[in-house]
């Protein structure tokens, strides 16, 4: 009998690279976005209008590990088909909003199938590489996300063009795509054949502690960091991970296997991609702002405008790949966090209220795609390639809700500098400032990249 040729790993890389392109596009595509939905809306708050991002993101950082358990426990496969078609359903009612409240609402369950594809894609990737092959793949898979984070104003930019509706709409074919090609090509042995149980306990808590940081840090400008409702809610956020802690201690398969904290690799990396991301987050947000806000760029100049960083993205993450064998991935990750301190530097320096396009925004833009590349992708591949074999669904989330709280916290430190009763029309010296803030952040990652060791390929 004759068998069934197996997919080839250049279309399983691509079902997976779409679907964390996609997931990423759609937590930045809206910033250029904003003042078309708030003229659509009648809103005019930039603190409103930023939950059309915040709601997708904090849905997405607190249901991250539990869709990552799930993941280990019913299988990547399953999980990455069920969640192609939440996302794709949800940007469905997200184009066809009457209103900025529905279209908030259906952020959230974007948010949720988000949940679903992020972790499964990665652990997917992991599973069909082979060992030699592991973080040349997953820095090709977080370039692709870095992508489409900063590729979002620029696609944003076109679709606002014909109606900002399109930046959601564009999602319902390539999700049936994703679709398509996953049901007949994706792997299915990736179940956990022991059907350890799900720490039910441990989801409510984790996922509420997430959820409660990521809602008082995008709160926090608007209500003010002393007022009662903020300090309620993080004093929440720690009561819920002191519960959580205390509760793993005592299950035999908690949700979080803290074992998972004790490789050197995977804390270390994480801990520095955090700080990292909250700069790039601050950077991405602002400079859409300053185009449209200070320089009266159009959206779609305004996405081409940003597209030389993303454009280098791509360079930057093959050169880094011999770079950190020669030199070491802790060597490369910290000298990407000094380009990117370097780039916002400059940009904050050089930068003035008259266009000045090349000597300032233009420089920046490249030494920050270098940046992200060195630092941020090669964080991401030690983080995933230090992970155990049975946890890498569950680690892989932990890895991307790392990476959406620093999110969170780097729209809440842009909000709380640009004040939340600025106009969107008055943030040139607030954009400033959060540039230096973001500078401050990737230096705090320098030292966590150090710690860095050299893992041999295989090792776990």
């Amino acid at each position: 009998m004759k068998h069934a040729k197996p997919p080839s790993y250049g279309l399983l890389f691509t079902i997976v690279s779409s679907s964390a392109f996609m997931v990423n596009l759609d937590l930045w595509v809206a910033n250029v976005a904003f003042e078309a939905i708030g003229t659509d809306f009648d809103v005019a708050s930039l603190a409103r209008l930023s939950w059309v991002l915040n709601a997708y993101t904090i849905t997405l950082a607190a249901s991250l590990v539990l869709f990552g358990r799930m993941g280990d426990r019913f299988g990547q496969r399953r999980l990455f088909l069920v969640g192609t078609v939440l996302f794709s359903v949800a940007s469905a009612v997200c184009a066809a909003a009457p209103d900025v409240n529905v279209l908030i609402i259906a952020r959230v369950f974007q948010g949720l199938g988000a949940a679903s594809l992020l972790p499964t894609s990665l652990a997917i990737l992991m599973q069909v590489s082979a060992p030699e092959r592991r973080q040349s793949a997953v820095r090709l898979w977080s370039a692709v996300g870095g992508m489409a984070a900063a590729l979002g104003p620029v696609l944003g930019g076109l679709l606002v063009q014909i109606d900002w509706r399109w930046i959601f709409l564009a999602n319902v074919p390539i999700g049936c795509l994703i679709l398509a090609l996953g049901m007949g090509s994706l792997p299915r042995a990736s179940a956990d054949t022991q059907g350890r149980p799900i720490d039910v306990l441990g989801s409510i808590l984790l996922t509420g502690a997430i959820g409660a940081t990521c809602l008082g840090l995008v709160q926090a400008p608007e209500w003010s960091w002393a007022d009662w409702r903020t300090i309620t809610t993080f004093s929440a956020a720690g009561i819920f991970v002191a519960v959580f802690a205390s509760s793993a201690s005592r299950r035999p398969e908690p949700l979080i296997d803290p074992r998972l904290l004790q490789i050197k690799n995977f804390r270390n990396a994480n801990i520095a991609n955090i700080a990292f991301s909250v700069g790039f987050s601050i950077l991405l947000i602002s400079l859409a702002l300053w185009c449209q806000a200070v320089w009266k760029y159009s959206a779609l100049r305004t996405g081409l405008a940003l597209s030389p960083g993303p454009a280098v993205v791509p360079i930057a993450v093959v050169l880094s790949i011999p770079l950190s064998r020669r030199f070491g991935s802790h060597r490369v990750s910290a000298a990407g966090c000094l380009l990117f301190c370097g780039s916002v530097l400059w940009l904050a320096h050089s930068i003035d209220t008259n266009p000045n396009y090349a000597e300032s925004l233009l420089v920046s833009l490249l030494f920050a795609g270098f940046g992200f590349a060195f630092a941020a992708a090669t964080l991401i591949a030690v983080a995933a390639e230090s992970l155990p074999s049975g946890s890498t669904t569950t680690g892989s989330a932990m890895i991307n809700a790392g990476r959406q709280l620093a999110g969170c916290l780097g729209v809440s430190i842009l909000v709380t500098i640009a004040g939340s009763q600025h106009a969107i029309s008055d943030l040139s010296t607030p954009l400033k400032n959060s540039w230096y803030a973001g500078a401050v952040f990737s230096v705090i990652a320098i030292p966590f990249c150090l710690m860095l060791i050299k893992q041999p390929v295989g090792e776990k």
